[in-house]
């Protein structure tokens, strides 16, 4: 009998183990496993939102105003206390934390990027899906292409030497990254190719946005736009001093006469204040008043 007991009490124990182990496979509840993340257009379209989210991190605050202090728009004052004093002195080095967090936004994004068109293609392949519905996957994917293309653009303007013909396919570019492959190993990090081969690739990506984003220009929008692939294809041109395409792509843009040039001084002004300048092609959305992107609170409009 008392055997018995005692097996039972065994049994009872080991399934008290039992059950404690299983309770340690549970998934935390405030996250999901990576390979279940994209499994719809919805999850798409979220993660999509995302992508702008991140675009306002690396638009505002230091990534702009640290080339700015290069300029002679800033001139330091005696007390400025060398904020920013490498920039200003250009004599910023590897180990900038400016220069460093530029490097990492960019591709943090990049590779949020790679995932989602890599989700965006896989439930295009599963052929589950309706024409409309793989016409919507077809805008996300090209939106997607325009920020990985925009993304390129700008580690090439902070990192590499400006663009020539003569000297492109020889010139240091930056790593090209078309896949997500997250790795904490540095022996698998990719190698700079060629400032060449950077264009190339953010041409590739326009070429891709021009093709799949259908959605037309409105000013002040604060989405992706065929007007705003456009402007940023003169943009890029222009840079490569492709003259004939960056005049053919601006004077589209000219041509739509959506984006009136303000000639009036009062309301050019204010339009920095209200956020409502007739001729801006693209703007991203700023929730609310307080809402600064990446920078401080001292660059937000105080009447006082």
């Amino acid at each position: 009998m008392e055997d018995k007991t005692m097996k039972n009490k065994l049994m009872i124990l080991a399934a008290t183990f039992l059950a404690a182990a299983c309770s340690l496979d549970k998934v935390p509840g405030d996250s999901i496993h990576t390979d279940e993340s994209i499994q719809s257009i919805e999850d798409c379209n979220k993660f999509l939102i995302g992508q702008y989210s991140g675009l306002k991190y690396v638009t505002t605050g230091a990534y702009i105003y640290a080339t700015e202090l290069q300029t002679d728009l800033f001139h330091a004052v005696k007390n400025f206390g060398n904020f920013d004093g490498d920039f200003y002195h250009y004599s910023v080095t590897a180990s900038n934390d400016l220069a460093e967090e530029a490097w990492y936004g960019a591709y943090h994004s990049i590779a949020n990027i790679n995932f989602l068109i890599e989700g965006i293609q896989k439930i295009q392949k599963a052929g589950n899906i309706t024409d409309d519905e793989n016409a919507t996957l077809n805008e996300y994917y090209g939106e997607a292409c325009f920020f990985r293309s925009y993304y390129y653009w700008m580690l090439a303007q902070y990192y590499c030497d400006a663009y020539e013909t003569s000297t492109a396919s020889t010139s240091m570019g930056v790593p090209v990254v078309l896949k997500y492959a997250p790795t904490g190993n540095s022996e698998n990090y990719p190698s700079r190719g060629t400032l060449q081969q950077t264009y190339d690739q953010i041409l590739a990506d326009l070429e891709e946005a021009e093709k799949f984003v259908t959605r037309k220009g409105v000013s002040q929008s604060s989405s992706i736009t065929t007007d705003v692939i456009t402007a940023f294809k003169a943009r890029v041109a222009l840079g490569m001093k492709d003259y004939d395409t960056a005049r053919i792509a601006a004077e589209a843009v000219i041509a739509t006469k959506k984006y009136t040039l303000v000639s009036n001084a009062t309301t050019y002004a204010e339009g920095w204040i209200n956020d409502n300048l007739s001729e801006t092609i693209f703007q991203l959305a700023m929730i609310n008043s307080t809402e600064v992107g990446n920078a401080y609170s001292y660059f937000l409009y105080n009447s006082s």
